[in-house]
């Protein structure tokens, strides 16, 4: 680990410590309903994740589906289901 990450490891601390709250850019350890809901299209795993688990899919297709759905998961479970 290089010296700037050390510091700013330890800044992190140092501002928890003193009780004050501080704010990760993409936390992946804190995920919750809300985040469960949705599906990112940045994210390329959340894509591949939802293609693998469609396999009657191609993975454009997964891509189509997610866009027209708006991120949101149920609606695209439910328009890939549809394609059965």
């Amino acid at each position: 680990m290089g010296g700037s990450a050390r510091c700013r490891m330890y800044a992190r601390y140092r501002t928890a410590r003193a009780g004050q709250e501080f704010s990760m850019s993409d936390d992946k350890t804190k995920v919750g309903g809300q985040d469960r809901n949705r599906i990112a299209m940045a994210q390329d795993y959340e894509v591949e994740d939802f293609h693998q688990k469609r396999k009657h899919l191609s993975h454009e297709r997964a891509k189509q589906i997610i866009k027209a759905a708006g991120g949101n998961r149920q609606k695209a479970d439910e328009m890939a289901e549809a394609e059965r």
